[in-house]
């Protein structure tokens, strides 16, 4: 009868192996060799979240091989195939590169993180394999500090001589070092202890299977004291419930990567992923927080159509501009005896105690700036969307936070330049009591809101001429 940790880890064996035979088909040699020379090379990033504080720490690069027949393959279609015929190395320089690049393009907009990169075994034959990982982050702005690079422990431990010397330079250089998969392989402490790792990867097969598995709990526990005892980051993969990360957390795991965060992403993706999710953190820790003072009210958001634009065909008339109608917004909402507690750049966001002088305020707002328009020429015209809710909000010092102020915040997104969206519940509220006629759009399926929303597009009459015009 087998031990129940050597059945468990044939089992981990055997569902790796399935689902890369079945998923992917493999490339050959010359198709590797063409493709390289052109595009065929793309990445993914995956982000990895610190579970203390919920935070983006850093992101995994995922390669994927763009076929024109065949489309995106993962890389069971290419690693295997590129180690068995020497292709490896070439194919760890477009990847890194690649990886790299978009590190640097992070950086100079001001997004710092870390970048994982998979290495092969085979890479670390190589004796300037170091200084390459390394000048090549510096050709893109990358400190060695910023760079993480991933080896899977059951192809490491085969043979520990070979990369230990280009593993101990690489991380004296600065270069942090993680051991994937961790459990899968015959790591000892004795041999961990030998290599400079800076985290171990639990594989995600223990991490799925611990909520009902007693062995792979077990094994899940034992994978993460031993990376304790070496003092190293503990990452557990593959987490997509609640649940799973909950048990992980409560297990003393640092950092948690997987759908339940987010699927992997093109770069030019993963900022608006972060606004996404760093928003989500602050509403959790805010609904976590107990006696949070809440309020019904009404909350009016606008924002400017094609602001950048403006901003790059005529930057101080776009600013002159824009202080002209912030300077009807506020008067405005004054009037109707509402509240500015919220303004970046081209957006506004006002409460008032009454949905009704909301939309009388937006509406006004348009007919007011609409009148301004019509004195400008085409291309210089700022013209707002609006949108405005009736809903439930948090209270914090001046500030609203909730669902209230999100919904209002979409439904401007949606609205038309120079138009307005309101809600089913700012709707039920007005209707009948203001002169305006209204057209429903339906139910929409808001971002980050849980439910869709009954959304109205409200029908704003052109501003009357002047008496005297």
């Amino acid at each position: 009868k087998k031990e129940p940790f050597e059945a468990l880890l044939e089992k981990v064996a055997a569902s790796q192996t399935e689902r890369s035979q079945f998923t992917f088909e493999q490339l050959t040699p010359d198709e590797i060799r063409e493709g390289l020379q052109g595009d065929a090379v793309t990445l993914v990033y995956q982000p990895k979240i610190a579970v203390a504080g919920r935070e983006l720490v850093g992101v995994e690069s995922l390669v994927r091989w763009r076929d024109p027949e065949r489309g995106l393959m993962g890389p069971g279609a290419l690693i295997p195939v590129a180690e068995e015929s020497g292709l490896i190395n070439d194919v760890t320089e477009a990847v890194f590169k690649a990886a790299m690049a978009q590190c640097g393009a992070w950086r100079a907009d001001g997004f710092d993180l870390k970048v994982a990169v998979n290495v092969s075994v085979e890479n670390l034959d190589q004796l300037d394999f170091p200084e390459f990982i390394v000048d090549t982050a510096a050709e893109e702005g990358v400190p060695p500090s910023s760079v993480v690079l991933e080896v899977t422990e059951s192809r490491i431990m085969a043979d520990i001589v070979k990369p230990l010397e280009i593993l101990t330079r690489l991380r004296m250089k600065g270069v942090g070092l993680s051991i994937d998969d961790f459990g899968t392989g015959a790591s000892s402490m004795q041999q961990l202890k030998r290599i400079p790792f800076t985290e171990i990867k639990i594989d995600r097969e223990f991490v799925a299977g611990a909520a009902d598995d007693e062995e792979a709990r077990a094994m899940l526990v034992s994978s993460i004291g031993l990376g304790k005892d070496l003092g190293l980051s503990v990452v557990a993969e593959g987490v997509e419930t609640q649940a799973e990360w909950d048990l992980v957390a409560s297990l003393g795991v640092n950092v948690v990567q997987g759908y339940l965060v987010a699927k992997a992403m093109p770069g030019d993706a993963v900022q608006a992923w972060l606004e996404d999710w760093s928003a989500k953190t602050v509403m959790r820790r805010r609904m976590a927080q107990p006696h949070v003072p809440r309020r019904l009210a009404a909350i009016l958001a606008a924002d400017v159509v094609g602001y950048s634009r403006l901003m790059g065909a005529d930057e101080e008339g776009t600013l002159e501009r824009l202080n002209d109608c912030r300077a009807i917004i506020d008067g405005l909402v004054k009037e109707y005896e509402g509240r500015v507690f919220g303004s970046a750049g081209d957006s506004v966001i006002a409460e008032f105690a009454s949905p009704v002088e909301a939309v009388r305020c937006a509406v006004e707002i348009q007919q007011k700036i609409d009148k301004v328009n019509a004195e400008l020429p085409k291309d210089r015209c700022m013209r707002f969307r609006i949108g405005v809710n009736l809903g439930d909000v948090m209270v914090e010092g001046t500030n609203l936070f909730g669902d209230g102020v999100n919904v209002a915040a979409r439904l401007q997104e949606i609205a038309k330049p120079g138009g307005l969206c309101v809600s089913a519940d700012t709707y039920h509220h007005v209707r009948g009591k203001l002169s305006v006629k209204f057209e429903d759009l339906g139910e929409k399926a808001l971002k980050n809101i849980a439910e869709p929303i009954r959304v109205y597009r409200v029908e704003i009459e052109a501003p009357k001429a002047d008496a005297t015009t």
